[in-house]
């Protein structure tokens, strides 16, 4: 998708998660306990999955342990390469 395409939000996006800080802050690996705790009572492996806005894939890949048939997409090109290279998972861009 070309950066022209994308509303004033989408851009915003873009440019936001694509900063240094936010590549940072969102790098880290592993299910809130919140969502452990949902994805337990509610879903049990073998489902497949849209991980949407899957930043470097912190839930994409737990997911993925957990039995799901998961893909991750995101619109930050330097969140889907970092996710490609630390964790070896299909992550598409838009």
């Amino acid at each position: 998708m070309n950066n022209e395409d994308l509303s004033d939000e989408e851009k915003g996006n873009l440019e936001f998660f694509s900063h240094p800080r936010s590549l940072e802050a969102y790098n880290s690996y592993g299910l809130r306990t919140s969502e452990e705790k949902a994805i337990s009572k509610y879903f049990q492996g073998g489902f497949r999955i849209l991980d949407v806005g899957c930043g470097e894939g912190r839930t994409t890949v737990c997911l993925k342990e957990k039995g799901f048939d998961v893909v991750g997409i995101d619109i930050v090109p330097k969140m889907i390469e970092l996710a490609q290279k630390s964790f070896q998972i299909l992550i598409l861009g838009l």
